[in-house]
């Protein structure tokens, strides 16, 4: 089993690295996006009260949602494709593993590659976002319940 693991590991850790990068891009979009509300306000503008918190606005949470969906799918489909290959798959299943073990190798390889790719930038945004200073808005942790379901739906 450590073996499959470790080959959908390898196989997909490509991709995983790329759709880190994309997300930490739209996160640190969305940090400059409040950044820049900020230095406005600072001037004299005004401000529509939803967009103080950067956990509540509109664009952080469609960013977390299209991203958590749209990754989690290309990284399984990715997985299945790659066994069509080559005859692959029968060569894993006259493996001296039940195939539900097969199976369960490659979701926890899967998890854990979505889970560094838009469970870790996350983490941080998420980190900045609740360190007293560094938002001009309070926090509530149920700010993080659509988000954490995004997330989730992913998996």
């Amino acid at each position: 089993m450590k073996s499959i693991i470790r080959k959908e590991l390898r196989e997909n850790l490509a991709v995983a690295v790329l759709g880190l990068l994309i997300f930490s891009l739209l996160l640190w979009v969305e940090y400059r996006t409040y950044e820049n509300l900020i230095k406005s306000l600072a001037l004299g503008a005004n401000a529509p009260h939803g967009e103080m918190q950067p956990l509540t606005s509109g664009s952080f949470e469609s960013y977390v949602g299209l991203f958590s969906g749209l990754f989690a799918a290309l990284l399984g489909w990715l997985q299945a494709y790659r066994e069509r290959h080559r005859d692959l798959w029968s060569y894993l299943v006259h493996r001296p593993l039940s195939r539900a073990k097969i199976f369960s190798a490659k979701v926890l390889a899967g998890l854990a590659l979505y889970l560094l790719a838009a469970g870790l930038p996350l983490l941080v945004f998420i980190g900045w976002a609740v360190t007293p200073g560094h938002v001009a808005a309070p926090f509530e942790w149920a700010m993080l319940k659509p988000v954490l379901l995004f997330l989730l739906l992913g998996v």
